[in-house]
């Protein structure tokens, strides 16, 4: 598992130069982006042991995430965070 917080100088290089590389990490079972300056989650999850993945957006305080067999709310992520939108 990688979690990746995106700030808004980096998020663009974050989210696509790195995320290409993570994704050739054989052992890399799930990587989540998530954003710093809003309430905003992505959660990319390997099909199986393929290079497939399957990708799951949350931006609202209820929805969950299964992060590494955790159950989360995105509330919860974003729990100490006050300058979220």
């Amino acid at each position: 598992m990688l979690v990746e917080v995106l700030s808004v100088t980096s998020k663009d290089y974050d989210e696509l130069t790195k995320w290409h590389n993570y994704r050739q990490i054989d052992s890399l079972q799930q990587y989540a982006c998530v954003a710093q300056d809003e309430c905003r989650i992505d959660l990319y999850t390997r099909v199986g042991n393929s290079n497939d993945w399957l990708n799951t957006f949350v931006n609202q305080p209820d929805q969950t995430l299964t992060i590494s067999g955790c159950v989360l709310t995105v509330r919860e992520v974003y729990e100490h965070v006050s300058s979220t939108k």
